[in-house]
This record gives structure tokens, C-alpha cells and sequence, in this order.
């Protein structure tokens, strides 16, 4: 780490930092933005304030134990300095590791379409690429009141989702 770039990994205070997040997102795709996931799908998150986050799943199998960790979403600010953010990214990915394996995961999994985060989660941070061809499937439950689904859904198909009839 370059000695001028003092970054601080923490932990992502919803109250405090949604709000944030929330326009990181929209800024995505070349400025026509993306929607955050709602504020209470996100957990277990770390954050380099300024530059980026990152949030681990838990999934328990098992007898109890967390035996991996579903890490979605990462997002990054997309104004700040693109050198800096890169190593921010990079330090605040191996932070999540060792989050996950405190956490006593046995692997990391993640489910992400962006060519520059895939090759550096393969190329930098030795994730595997297990797949690349695949479909995301959502099947809502019980009651949809106060929950979006937005987020994780392509506007092509979002006309068949609960939130939007």
C-alpha cells in the first residue's frame, strides 16, 4: 500500500452509510445507474469510505457451522480517483477474505456480471471461475410488501415481478 493512500477498512453502518451506497449504485453503467439492494439485504459489510464496499452472505449447512460465504454485491465509487480506488478495492477484497475465513466459511461464492471484477477476483484475489454461462432465477415468497426485488433483476424481465404490477 502507497503510505499517501491511509485507507481505512471498517464496518458498513447501514444508518450511516446507505445513503452512500445507494448513490454509488446510481452512478453505474455509464451513468444511467443501477438500483441498490434494499437496505436490509445488506450484512456482514465492510467499507473503505469514499471508494468502495463489499458485503458477505452467510450460509449455514451442516451442524451450524458457516461453511461458505455468498459475497454480493461490491460496488465502487465511480468519481473517486481510479489508482487510488484500485488498490482500495484490492485491500478491502482481502479483508472480506479474511472476514469470511474468521467466519469459518469454507469458500467464497459470488455471482457477478462485470468483465473487470471477474478477472480481478480471478487474477488478484485467486477466485476460481466456475461458471459462464448462467441464468439467475428469483422466486418470491410469501408477502412482497415493502420489498424490492429491483435490484437484482434486468429491466427486461422486471415487468413479471410482484413490485411492478
Amino acid at each position: 500500500m502507497n503510505k499517501n493512500d491511509n485507507f481505512k477498512v471498517r464496518d458498513y453502518a447501514p444508518d450511516k452509510d446507505y445513503d452512500t451506497l445507494t448513490n454509488w449504485f446510481s452512478k453505474l453503467d455509464d451513468g444511467k445507474g443501477w438500483i441498490a439492494p434494499d437496505k436490509n439485504w445488506l450484512e456482514n459489510g465492510l467499507i473503505i469510505d469514499g471508494y468502495c464496499a463489499a458485503f458477505l452472505h452467510l450460509a449455514k449447512t451442516g451442524k451450524g457451522k458457516n461453511n461458505f460465504g455468498y459475497l454480493w454485491p461490491i460496488v465502487s465509487n465511480i468519481e473517486s480517483n481510479v489508482m487510488k480506488r484500485d488498490r482500495a478495492l484490492d485491500i478491502l477484497l482481502k479483508n472480506m477474505t479474511k472476514y469470511a475465513e474468521n467466519k469459518n466459511c469454507n469458500f467464497l461464492y459470488t455471482t457477478i456480471s462485470t468483465p473487470a471484477l471477474i478477472k480481478r477476483l480471478n487474477t488478484r484475489h485467486n477466485m476460481l471461475i466456475a461458471e459462464t454461462n448462467m441464468t439467475s432465477l428469483v422466486l418470491p415468497l410469501g408477502s412482497q410488501d415493502n420489498i424490492s426485488l429491483e435490484c437484482m433483476v434486468n429491466d427486461e424481465y422486471i415487468e413479471h415481478f410482484p413490485e411492478s404490477k
